[in-house]
């Protein structure tokens, strides 16, 4: 079915003029949705409540290294007896305010699809309504934030709202199919935002640094004897039930053959996280696309098929589990 686009109101609220031909135009294409299955856009909600969920849990696993990483930046300007620059600063709170925004689309990315799902049993026009331009609101937010220009107006996201409200009162599965088209409207402006090469490289090229800085700032603190590497000891024998000794630290500063193997564990640890930041990047937008290729499916009345897609999720709760990791 071809998308509709409606007139431009002059104000947040629709006057009758716009009302009258979107009520006609439900009526109208009331039969283009006969075919949709119902379960499987309350699966879809379901679904989508989990690639959001997941998004977060990456995103702010990657954010945890934020703080380590501004305080190690400090640390070295410190230890050569300088002050740390306030536009390096800057950039890194940047890096920070382009992750809460980035956070904020995926909690409200989980709002709509729990409303929708709700669609599949009941008729919800106060929370689709206010999910909708919720999520809209927040795809312009972080397009700001990234400094892309192409956002959707205010009049427009109301508007949205205020037509799945209206659906809300035609039949069940007209209901389900334009507010699933109004959803994928926004999350192709988000993968559109998310792909964008040059948000992509600055984004995962910066947080790659920041992590770096933290890994050369824990090699340093480790050259100097500051470290005690019983832990890491005890992590690698916990399978056997061995344990690091009392006397371990004292052996691996006599020991530099030793004290060279446990760095090269540090090393590949810490290298393993870098590479992990990009991925888990690259696996959000693979769920948003994903996401999109359902949605069209759904308002074809074709059947779902969700493997990429869970796929893709169990992939990011890996990531997440990686860069959350002490060790």
């Amino acid at each position: 079915m071809n998308k509709i686009t409606y007139p431009q109101p002059g104000s947040g609220a629709l006057s009758f003029r716009v009302l009258l031909p979107v009520l006609f135009l439900i009526l109208l294409f009331e039969g283009c949705s006969t075919s949709l299955n119902v379960q499987n856009a309350a699966n879809l909600g379901t679904t989508g409540k989990e690639v959001a969920k997941a998004s977060i849990s990456n995103i702010f696993a990657s954010d945890c290294e934020y703080r380590n990483a501004i305080e190690a930046e400090i640390f070295f300007h410190s230890y050569a007896g300088q002050e740390t620059p306030e536009a390096l600063l800057d950039a890194y709170h940047d890096v920070q305010a382009e992750l809460v925004a980035r956070k904020v689309v995926f909690t409200q990315l989980s709002d709509v699809y729990k409303a929708f799902s709700e669609l599949a049993s009941n008729t919800a026009p106060t929370e689709i309504k206010s999910s909708i331009i919720g999520f809209g609101n927040a795809v312009n937010e972080y397009a700001a934030t990234v400094n892309n220009t192409k956002t959707l107006s205010k009049s427009t996201a109301e508007i949205a709202g205020e037509i799945a409200q209206l659906i809300l009162s035609a039949r069940k599965k007209q209901m389900i199919s334009q507010s699933s088209v109004l959803i994928r409207e926004r999350l192709i402006k988000l993968s559109i935002l998310l792909e964008d090469p040059l948000v992509q490289k600055q984004m995962t090229t910066f947080k790659q640094n920041l992590a770096q800085n933290r890994a050369s700032a824990i090699q340093l603190l480790w050259k100097h004897g500051l470290l005690d590497p019983s832990p890491m000891i005890n992590q690698m024998t916990t399978d056997i039930g061995f344990k690091a000794g009392s006397d371990a630290l004292t052996i691996v500063r006599k020991n530099n053959r030793i004290r060279d193997g446990l760095e090269g564990v540090m090393t590949y640890r810490l290298k393993g996280k870098i590479e992990q930041i990009e991925k888990g990047y690259g696996n959000s937008v693979k769920t948003v696309r994903e996401l999109i290729k359902e949605h069209e499916k759904l308002e074809k009345g074709e059947a779902l098929t969700y493997s990429r897609l869970h796929q893709i999720i169990t992939e990011l709760q890996k990531i997440t589990e990686l860069l959350s990791r002490k060790h």
